[in-house]
């Protein structure tokens, strides 16, 4: 029987692997990058103070966005590589469905 879908998983996995590391590369550049931010001030007064804190703060919304990239093409990853490799096994059993 011929490969009617005409799936290469290790295709679709190395495609998917390529995107997760290029956004995990780049969530590391951004990191690096906020924890150099910095402000210089006295700290005597509630504003130097403030702004003193924004850094902290400005880190922490990065790293929240760098952990919600990364997590999301970490399961993407996953999925690629298991429906790939599903859908190619069917197929390749003359399977009519995947899961179920």
């Amino acid at each position: 029987m011929p490969d009617d879908l005409n799936i290469n998983p290790a295709e679709a996995i190395a495609t998917s692997g390529r995107h997760h590391h290029a956004v995990t590369s780049f969530t590391g550049q951004v990191r690096e990058i906020a924890d150099g931010f910095t402000v210089t001030g006295s700290g005597r007064s509630p504003l130097d103070r403030r702004l003193r804190a924004i850094p902290a703060d400005m880190r922490r919304w990065f790293g929240s966005a760098i952990d919600s990239a990364k997590g999301g093409t970490d399961a993407g990853y996953d999925q690629a590589r298991y429906a790939s490799t599903s859908i190619a096994d069917a197929d390749a059993a003359g399977g009519a469905q995947v899961h179920g």
